[in-house]
């Protein structure tokens, strides 16, 4: 504890991994919509909704949004929006349009 010198030669770090939150929400609140996200790097469109896929399948979220951080820039956050029921929707826009693309999926997953 206390202040680290600056004059060392070696510092070593380790992490340990975050608890999982959704098990967690889900176990408190059965009947909330969960929207689980998944960032992935170099994956195509279907290998990203089999990812999402077998995320739903897990009982845990309702719906996933999938999205590969090698085509995410500062203007464009493409990603695929995928729900227990219908097609993945494929999105392209801002982070602002695709936050209200899930909201839209939220409802339509209530309905």
């Amino acid at each position: 504890r206390g202040k680290l010198s600056s004059g060392m030669e070696k510092l070593e770090l380790s992490l340990e991994p975050a608890p999982k939150v959704l098990p967690i929400l889900r176990s408190i609140a059965p009947d909330a919509t969960l929207v689980g996200f998944k960032l992935e790097v170099g994956l195509s469109d279907d290998q990203l909704v089999e990812v999402a896929r077998t995320r739903l399948g897990s009982g845990v979220e309702d719906l996933v949004v999938a999205n590969d951080l090698e085509r995410v820039t500062p203007d464009d956050h493409p990603a695929i929006i995928i729900a227990m029921k219908g097609e993945p929707t494929a999105f392209a826009g801002q982070k602002s349009d695709l936050a209200a693309a899930i909201f839209d999926a939220v409802e339509a997953a209530r309905e």
